[in-house]
């Protein structure tokens, strides 16, 4: 029976996550949230799924300062408040008599916390990684967004640039954007308002263009398109037929209620043919708050306005040179 001696190699780095975040007293907030609390704690765990299972450390950043010990066995601690270690899982292996090796490995995790205090009202990052006893460190940190501060929704802005335009129809490109005061701006959404779809009976048919056509009297609408189901999830969704920031619209409106039309012709315009217009632009930050705005076509005066104002001018004329008799 000869001696042995075994070792192991290990060059695996750990894996880090971040398991909860609590603001203030124990309040959760979840990633890329907001609060008021000007104190926040960190409760975050590191996975090592080869070699020797253990951990020696956990780095942290916080607001992309450079990576400091905040939790482990060595390493100061002066930079956080009521560190705690969770209670360690440690699950094995089996190795049969034959070097059959047990086909899923059990997992070590070890887990920590990091709290920090006096933070100033603005957008804050967390970032933290494990670091195993042979040194080995998580390449791709945990990280953690959120802001202190009261969120204030985004602002969306609305308009229809015109292009060509006459009595009550003309061309438009649509303009959609938004801002918003904190930097949390997700998305901009542009609809063309269509009329409501209760009580109106459905139908759906597969064409090469997207064209939806609502018969007041008949009670129905139609819905074209390579998906006129997606088309038709749109309307119910938004109220109306999604577009992007320029898209060129062709309007006639017709004062009638029986009809409406709208249409995406062959060269991307849509034309549009309907008793009222209307644009709105939603605006959602990364907290869910929204914004709309509205806007509306405006068309050229009528050859009838203008001769009511000339013939009222004519009018002002004669009766300054009665006064003047």
């Amino acid at each position: 029976t000869p001696d042995t001696i075994s070792w192991l190699i290990d060059k695996t780095p750990p894996e880090t996550t971040i398991n909860q975040a609590l603001a203030g007293l124990g309040n959760f907030i979840s990633n890329g949230g907001t609060t008021d609390a000007d104190f926040i704690t960190f409760i975050f765990s590191g996975t090592d799924d080869a070699g020797f299972k253990g951990f020696a450390d956990f780095e942290c950043s916080l607001d992309g300062a450079p990576f400091t010990l905040c939790a482990g066995r060595g390493g100061p601690r002066f930079r956080f408040f009521g560190l705690a270690y969770g209670p360690p899982e440690f699950q094995v292996k089996a190795i049969d008599e034959f070097s059959n090796i047990d086909p899923t490995p059990a997992t070590f995790v070890t887990s920590s916390s990091a709290s920090y205090f006096g933070l100033a009202e603005a957008p804050h990052e967390f970032q933290v990684r494990a670091i195993d006893r042979f040194g080995n460190i998580d390449p791709t940190p945990a990280t953690f967004n959120w802001t202190i501060g009261t969120n204030r929704p985004p602002v969306a802005s609305a308009a229809l640039v015109p292009i060509d335009v006459e009595e009550d129809e003309g061309s438009f490109q649509v303009a959609a954007s938004a801002t918003d005061p904190d930097g949390n701006l997700d998305s901009v959404v542009a609809v063309i308002k269509t009329p409501p779809l209760e009580g109106l009976d459905i139908e759906l048919k597969v064409d090469d263009e997207i064209q939806i056509e609502f018969d007041f009297e008949e009670g129905k609408v139609e819905i074209k398109g390579p998906d006129p189901q997606a088309v038709l999830d749109q309307l119910l969704e938004f109220g109306g037929v999604i577009v992007p920031n320029g898209q060129l619209v062709d309007i006639e409106l017709d004062g009638e209620d029986e009809e409406a039309e709208f249409k995406f012709k062959d060269d991307g315009t849509l034309k549009v043919e309907a008793p009222a217009f209307t644009l709105r632009v939603i605006a959602t930050d990364t907290l869910g708050e929204t914004n709309v705005a509205t806007a509306e076509p405006v068309f050229a005066p009528s050859e009838d306005d203008g001769e009511e104002e000339n013939e009222g001018e004519e009018g002002d004329e004669e009766d300054e040179e009665g006064d003047d008799d």
